[in-house]
């Protein structure tokens, strides 16, 4: 099936082969393919991932971006060591949306989790 919709849409592979170039380069931190990366990232389907590396490029090429998710209790305190190290952290993670439901929430409670988020603010 998915053979099928790539034959369709050639856009998709290249998007994907993208993604693992990205991923391929990151890992190692082998920045020096970064140009060329930005180069092909930017016209296709995975652009708004591009403009995004690319407005924190310098963090990139210093090697000093670090992405993450939030996977267990200690990996926002990780996070926030490395900010104060002067990494730029690019945190995926669960927030709290701007919703009927977390406009329903005690004001208490509403605070205690902004405060854990590290814009202090809902999305």
């Amino acid at each position: 099936m998915i053979a099928a919709i790539e034959s369709n849409v050639p856009d998709l592979v290249t998007a994907r082969t993208l993604i693992d170039d990205f991923q391929q380069m990151i890992r190692p931190k082998a920045v020096t393919k970064l140009d060329a990366w930005l180069e092909g990232a930017e016209a296709n389907l995975v652009g708004s991932l591009a403009n995004g590396v690319e407005k924190d490029s310098a963090s990139v090429r210093n090697k000093s971006a670090v992405w993450t998710k939030s996977q267990g209790p200690d990996s926002e305190v990780i996070d926030r060591e490395l900010v104060e190290a002067g990494a730029s952290v690019h945190r995926i993670s669960p927030a709290l949306i701007d919703t009927t439901l977390a406009k329903n929430l005690s004001d208490e409670t509403r605070q205690a989790t902004l405060n854990k988020i590290p814009m202090s603010r809902m999305g």
